[in-house]
């Protein structure tokens, strides 16, 4: 019996940052100090439209862990795989 190759990627999303389909991070909210709040930039991704874009060319989810410790920078690690 085979058994199957896998070849994985780690990657993070937040709602001050996001991991990009290369792994390079992405600030997706800026500080607005006039308005005392965060402003959200146009490549900002909800949670779940980041995984379906980081599933793109056959990646699957494979692991989620959410830091719940601190809701306002709550990162989400992601492990994605796909069969080589």
């Amino acid at each position: 019996m085979c058994m199957a190759e896998w070849k994985h990627k780690e990657r993070y999303w937040a709602t001050t940052q996001q991991d990009q389909l290369d792994g390079s991070i992405l600030e997706v909210q800026t500080w607005n100090a006039a308005y005392q709040e965060y402003f959200k930039t146009p490549e900002y991704k909800s949670f779940t439209d980041w995984l379906d874009w980081q599933c793109s060319g056959r990646w699957e989810v494979f692991k989620i862990k959410r830091n719940h410790n601190e809701p306002e920078m709550a990162r989400t690690w992601c492990i994605f795989r796909k069969l080589v």
